[in-house]
């Protein structure tokens, strides 16, 4: 094959669109909500709809042996699968679990991911379905969440192609703490104790459920969950909506302690691109329902607005207005290793 052929030489989502086109006819382009969002979604036979989406952790992509342990891998995959779903403002259910262990894997490290398959579970709220596991070269978890939005709730999917001009965007805690527990990790752990929380935020985060279910009551139209950094998340509203957005470095919402151990620019910077699987959720409508949102446990913040200009694109400003560019704008799983 030559270099030019090469899929690494596709950005992850031009490879998506690229197998999309080639499956023609074959994709399910006439269901409620077709590949391209979070979730597929598609009318059940109790009229109600039925969401569902996979995502899959891999060693040396997603996870390192010496900054997570197998139980954190188990809990992560099944938060990044429901992370998904609540960017829906679906309910999960069931979740279907395949995975493929090398041949270093011991019992212990299968005992451990187990385990943590089961607390995330507990978590969030689901059941295990089913699954599959087979030996392979390298170890990998594949996590299919299904989900659910009742018709008698009579509230609307959320999708990112519902973003309109002139609403504003607002986000759930505080982007770049996952990044910021693994920049921890990375330096060695510290006497003080402060870093506890962020290694924990980037081993065993939590899906913003109920946030998205409360959201979508609340009549929000558009949101994704932050998995990819918010620069790039916001970016695939801007393209699937035809919208500008423009965001606010001010405003976004930094944590105390990572501001501490590590400084306003480079948490910054672990918030807009650098970071990433933070499953925080964006939010997007008029500014009285998002700050309805907002609670002392889990902060709902305005970072900024939707507009007509500059579609498909995110511009970042500071609070004097001049633009800012990240070192990174978000995670590419082709091209980032």
């Amino acid at each position: 094959m030559k270099d030019q052929d090469s899929f690494s030489n596709f950005g992850e989502f031009t490879l998506i669109n690229k197998i999309i086109e080639q499956l023609g006819s074959h994709v399910a382009k006439d269901i409620f909500v077709p590949p391209g969002d979070d979730a597929a979604a598609w009318i059940n036979s109790k009229n109600s709809l039925t969401v569902a989406t996979v995502d899959t952790l891999t060693e040396g992509t997603h996870w390192r042996p010496d900054t997570m342990n197998f139980n954190d891998v188990g809990w992560r995959a099944v938060t990044a699968s429901v992370s998904d779903l609540a960017a829906m403002g679906a309910t999960p259910t069931y979740l279907l679990i395949a995975i493929t262990l090398d041949s270093n894997i011991t019992d212990q490290n299968i005992t451990m991911l187990t385990e943590g398959i089961a607390q995330s579970s507990a978590v969030h709220n689901v059941k295990i379905a089913g699954g599959d596991i087979i030996r392979a070269h390298t170890n990998m978890i594949s996590v299919t969440a299904i989900g659910e939005i009742l018709q008698d709730n009579r509230y609307p999917i959320m999708r990112r192609t519902t973003a309109e001009p002139d609403e504003l965007i607002a986000i759930s805690g505080y982007p770049g703490t996952s990044g910021a527990g693994l920049a921890i990790i990375e330096e060695g752990q510290r006497e003080d104790g402060l870093d506890t929380e962020l290694i924990t935020l980037h081993r065993q985060p939590v899906a913003r459920v109920q946030l998205g279910i409360k959201a979508a009551k609340a009549g929000i139209k558009c949101a994704i969950d932050l998995s990819d950094g918010l620069v790039q998340d916001l970016e695939h509203i801007a393209k699937a909506s035809n919208i500008g957005i423009e965001i606010d470095t001010e405003k976004i919402p930094l944590h105390n302690t990572a501001y501490t151990l590590l400084g306003r620019e480079k948490i910054l910077d672990l918030a807009l691109g650098e970071g990433g699987e933070d499953f925080e959720l964006i939010l997007i409508g008029k500014a009285q329902t998002l700050r309805s949102l907002h609670t002392m446990e889990l902060p709902v913040t305005l970072i900024g607005r939707t507009v007509s200009h500059h579609p498909g694109q995110v511009k970042i400003h500071d609070s004097s207005g001049k633009e800012y560019e990240p070192p990174q704008r978000g995670w590419d799983h082709l091209r980032n290793d």
